[in-house]
């Protein structure tokens, strides 16, 4: 299983490995996906984070994307059981999340060995950009728990600093 979010990174992969055919949670068109994922998987078309919502490839829509966090937010518990549900169903071995906090929330939720990777990570993104909205403290206490019920963080390099994983590095080749 792995899961592609859209938006900033076209070409995030989270994933959980079953022993069947891999699935990818992604809301990219298909088409996109098989160019950057070789062999065969199924496609559950839909998406588990967002980032930020953006103007253009490189300018924030700073109201939007809080406006979009809070919506996320508002019913973390239900979101996360809901994932958890799906996921269950699944049966997966473990799970691999390329940025995404839910579906590690779900995995935690389930005793289900899971790990992170990527080159950033939300929660330190998140209190960047809204660390001094009265709003922002609960969330952000949600997407730090969520990266810690994850088993470790492999870093891609170049990476910005992530103090509250316990991570890997993987150097560029």
């Amino acid at each position: 299983f792995f899961q592609a979010e859209d938006g900033i990174r076209d070409v995030a992969v989270t994933g959980v490995q079953t022993c069947a055919l891999p699935i990818l949670v992604s809301s990219l068109p298909p088409a996109k996906l098989r160019e950057r994922v070789e062999g065969n998987f199924r496609l559950e078309p839909r998406s588990t984070d967002f980032g930020f919502v953006m103007r253009d490839a490189f300018r924030i829509d700073f109201a939007a994307s809080a406006r979009a966090y809070r919506d996320f937010h508002a019913k973390w518990a239900e979101r996360v059981a809901t994932e958890a549900a799906w996921l269950a169903a699944q049966q997966p071995d473990r799970v691999l999340s390329n940025v995404a906090y839910l579906p590690l929330a779900a995995a935690a939720r389930l005793g289900i060995p899971a790990c992170a990777m990527s080159s950033l990570d939300w929660s330190d993104l998140f209190i960047h950009a809204f660390g001094g909205e009265s709003w922002a403290q609960p969330i952000h206490a949600q997407i730090r728990a969520a990266y810690a019920g994850a088993r470790f963080f492999i870093e891609l390099t170049p990476a910005m600093p992530m103090p509250i994983c316990r991570y890997w590095t993987i150097p560029p080749r």
